[in-house]
């Protein structure tokens, strides 16, 4: 297959980017030694993760979404953020993080199947929100908080923006 997609492309004078392309396998066969695929005169090499559209993905039984990027960069975000609003009030640093880091926490996440653990991690962030905004310690519960102020958690947050992508997705 890739012989007649490096015949056409050529019929074409379209050029494969070898470089910026790799292999990538999900399933039984994921541990399997496989030799590079050879799309002409080169060979595209086989990677154990690829980068699509800046989420993560990771090889595996199945495919795995690496959430330590979007992790990284929703508290490069927010240290920023609270770093420039010490002298502001509480609900006005909230609304910041709200508008310029919870987009970095929720970028694709809806279009992803996250399993139960990655959820919790990415809910944990956003306590963490919460926890650095009003003080408490580390280990503070902060659900009354956010139940106390008419906002969700990260996890309903997430499912809410699942529901709208799903829907979107049934109607088109």
């Amino acid at each position: 297959m890739l012989d007649c997609c490096f015949e056409v492309s050529r019929d074409l004078h379209l050029a494969f980017n070898c470089a910026k392309s790799s292999c990538f396998a999900i399933g039984k066969g994921n541990r399997l030694k496989i030799f590079d695929m050879n799309l002409g005169p080169n060979s595209v090499e086989w990677h154990d993760s690829f980068k699509y559209l800046g989420v993560t993905f990771q090889a595996g039984p199945k495919l795995n979404v690496n959430i330590d990027v979007i992790k990284q960069k929703f508290y490069m975000a927010s240290n920023s953020v609270l770093r420039y609003s010490n002298s502001l009030d509480e609900l006005i640093k909230l609304q910041l993080l709200e508008s310029f880091c919870l987009p970095v926490l929720q970028y694709a996440t809806c279009a992803l199947e996250l399993s139960t653990t990655q959820s919790a991690e990415l809910n944990c962030c956003w306590n963490d929100v919460y926890i650095r905004v009003f003080n408490f310690r580390k280990y503070d519960c902060v659900c009354a908080c956010i139940q106390g102020l008419v906002r969700l958690d990260f996890h309903h947050i997430w499912i809410s923006l699942t529901m709208v992508f799903l829907l979107k997705k049934l109607f088109i």
